[in-house]
């Protein structure tokens, strides 16, 4: 759940209870001094008079009142509404409607690779819009991303797309931000109080789902394709090539549509980080962008990949590449041209208690009850520390592997005092206070599914404790 609330004051908090399953997870995000919340939910007949208001606030195109009728009452829309849960007055829009790439008009149709069918679904965002009050918290990518997920759940779906004017550049950055992508020029595409103006279409791939690949794309990727005509003439003239494992996490497993794959490897070249990205890339282009513009680590056999590290592959290699957990997204989140400070705390699995060998963590939480104490922390932090700017929180619900990130604070400030103190009470009032509860599995009887007694004290002998999340 996401809350989101108007002030006098810039300072925002968001907090994030984080599970690999979208569906379950929860999250907020609240203004000080301020206890409005956002609900999402679908519109509903009824609803037609304030969405036109709306519309007609945010666009300048006029829709028909047909328009308006036909994405209340015909569920082949996805229409979904972000609303003041007190109010419920609709702040914020994101209207879609999934159709055969055939189905589009001929310009767009120039948005897949020729290899797809006209018969491929694509989704073309019709409408995403947030009041003017609630822009710049973040709502707008909320709404999308949840158009998304309900895509990638899909699994067909290999394309969004959307028509923006050219000289709204607050919604061409807000998708470039988004990893969507330029795709054609629409001369004369809009036409406003009778003058004519141009468009442009931007596409992002899903599930599999790439872009034609035209001549500049060539000349732009020469050396890619010098390359690999030189390991085609390597591997026919002197030896074969094996197969190694490549599994994909997070924003890429959707990217490819697939968690894992094989590729083609050279056995007799050592491989540095980047050649072994440039191999990767040069099987999935979709790719190039993504990881040339966001962080993530490397894992070769389940062991991180240092720059300088060089590598020879085998057939039972593996290939791993792994997003960061929280840190980047609640960095860009409480950066502020007025800080001067960024504090942060990450806590991490260990593998270790009282001279057991852990194998895993798994958490659990009273979500609704832990999202309230989390406000309830921040809230105290900001009238304890009243220098501090942005605080953000996200905590792992679930499976947690060994060295992974469990939870992680985020606080901005002018001065880099108050942002440490802040960090170290949150973490401390976050362990007391909020319902999280974790459970240890044991190496030496990670085998044992629960023949033994569960105690709750940290002295068991059993393959797993639950525990207090301390």
């Amino acid at each position: 759940m996401q809350t989101s609330s108007p002030s006098s004051s810039s300072q925002s908090t968001t907090i994030n209870l984080y599970s690999f399953d979208i569906a379950s997870t929860k999250e907020f995000h609240v203004l000080s001094n301020s206890n409005i919340s956002i609900s999402f939910r679908f519109l509903r007949p009824g609803d037609q008079s304030e969405v036109k208001s709306l519309c007609c606030d945010w666009f300048p195109i006029e829709y028909p009142d047909k328009w308006y009728d036909d994405i209340v009452h015909d569920t082949k829309y996805f229409a979904l509404a972000a609303c003041e849960t007190g109010t419920q007055r609709i702040v914020g829009l994101v209207i879609a409607d999934i159709v055969p790439l055939g189905n589009c008009n001929h310009e767009d149709q120039q948005i897949l690779h020729k290899s797809f069918s006209l018969t491929t679904p694509v989704c073309y965002i019709l409408i995403l819009g947030v009041v003017k009050e609630y822009r710049r918290q973040g709502l707008a990518g909320i709404l999308l991303q949840q158009l998304l997920n309900t895509l990638y759940k899909r699994g067909t779906c290999k394309a969004v797309y959307l028509h923006v004017l050219f000289s709204n550049k607050q919604a061409i950055q807000f998708y470039e931000t988004n990893s969507f992508q330029y795709r054609v020029h629409l001369p004369y595409y809009y036409c406003i109080n009778g003058e004519n103006f141009d468009g442009y279409c931007f596409a992002l791939y899903i599930n599999g789902g790439c872009p034609p690949f035209t001549l500049s794309d060539y000349f732009s990727n020469w050396w890619t394709y010098l390359r690999k005509f030189e390991f085609q003439i390597k591997f026919n003239n002197d030896m074969s090539s094996i197969q190694v494992s490549i599994i994909y996490f997070g924003r890429l497993r959707e990217l490819v549509g697939i968690s894992s794959e094989k590729i083609d490897f050279d056995p007799s070249i050592s491989y540095t980080q980047q050649t072994i990205l440039d191999r990767i890339i040069e099987h999935r282009p979709i790719l190039k962008t993504f990881l040339i513009t966001n962080s993530f680590r490397v894992a070769v056999n389940q062991q991180y990949l240092l720059e300088s590290d060089l590598i020879e592959f085998t057939q039972q290699s593996e290939i791993a590449l792994l997003p960061p957990f929280g840190g980047d997204e609640l960095y860009k989140q409480v950066i502020a041209p007025s800080c001067g400070a960024v504090a942060s705390f990450i806590g991490i699995t260990r593998d270790n208690f009282e001279g057991r060998q852990v194998a895993r963590l798994f958490y659990e939480a009273y979500e609704s009850m832990a999202l309230q104490e989390l406000k309830r922390l921040c809230d105290d932090a900001r009238r304890q520390f009243g220098d501090i700017k942005h605080i953000a929180i996200c905590h792992r619900l679930g499976d947690v592997s060994i060295s992974e990130a469990s939870v992680a604070i985020y606080v901005s400030g002018p001065h880099r005092r108050d942002a440490l103190d802040a960090v170290s009470f949150l973490i401390e009032q976050l362990k007391a206070n909020v319902p999280i509860w974790k459970k240890e599995f044991y190496e030496d009887h990670e085998g044992n599914n629960g023949n033994s007694n569960n105690n709750e004290n940290n002295t068991s002998t059993s393959s797993y404790c639950w525990k207090e999340n301390k």
